[in-house]
């Protein structure tokens, strides 16, 4: 199968941008860098970890399965006035990547992780960190913390109808309606599988939908750990969000590992 087969997110990179409500991890990954440092970014998408991190390491690598996602990276670092930025994106399967060199930091921001299905891409994904990290660096991976427990998600996650999540006006004054839709779930595995759905519209008029079909596989606090712990890592620090919240207290579960 090729890239752009399996790439859910082509045609995407615009809405992508438009998110209301990103993770305010910023300054947690500007924290973890330095001028010395080589890092490696899987699931780089449009850029909004790479391009702040690209002034402040010795260089860093992004990959992102999808082209557009790419592209749109790599128009925005063409608009960097510095020279100093030493920051490359390519298009790769982060499950499938060997990019014959070694990394100071390897992070997967924004719940990269769960987008991987199946077992087999979540060994890939590890094997591509334990392939590209130094014996002396450090991986930091990211999922959300479930805001319910199991028997409770597989009962009341999926929804009849989709809800409406925010409203964007932009500059040409047409605006930007996004919705969600919990449809689909997958019990025994925990994969959920939600519609992401962008309409934009000039007055009443509706000029375009766009509709995204995403995975997230969830993962409780204890499973997490045990999951990188099992693929032979060694976890150094953890957080349960990027306010300094405790592991398991917090909406997000963020891991630092390194191989053992």
């Amino acid at each position: 199968m090729s890239l752009d087969e399996k790439d859910p997110r082509k045609g995407n990179s615009f809405y992508y941008d438009l998110d209301a409500e990103p993770l305010d991890d910023l300054p947690f990954y500007l924290q973890q860098v330095d001028i010395n440092k080589s890092v490696l970014e899987l699931g780089a998408g449009t850029g909004r970890i790479l391009i702040p991190l690209a002034a402040h390491c010795k260089e860093i690598v992004g990959v992102d399965y999808s082209a557009d996602m790419v592209e749109r990276c790599e128009a925005k670092l063409r608009g960097l006035s510095s020279n100093a930025i030493r920051a490359t994106m390519m298009v790769g399967d982060i499950t499938h990547l060997d990019l014959l060199r070694k990394f100071d930091l390897i992070i997967a921001p924004y719940r990269v992780m769960q987008a991987l299905e199946t077992d087999d891409e979540v060994k890939g994904f590890f094997d591509t960190i334990r392939r590209h990290l130094l014996p002396t660096g450090k991986a930091i991976v990211n999922v959300f913390k479930p805001n319910r427990e199991k028997a409770e998600m597989c009962k009341n996650w999926c929804q009849p109808h989709e809800s409406i999540c925010w409203e964007k006006t932009l500059p040409d004054a047409s605006r930007v309606l996004h919705s969600e839709w919990y449809e689909k779930m997958d019990k025994e595995r925990m994969v959920l599988y939600p519609q992401l759905i962008y309409r934009k519209y000039r007055g009443t008029q509706l000029l375009e939908e766009f509709i995204q079909m995403i995975k997230m596989r969830c993962y409780y606090p204890d499973e997490f750990q045990s999951l990188i712990q099992s693929h032979g890592f060694k976890i150094s620090n953890c957080w349960g969000g990027y306010a300094g919240e405790s592991y398991g207290h917090g909406r997000e579960l963020v891991v630092e590992f390194s191989a053992t």
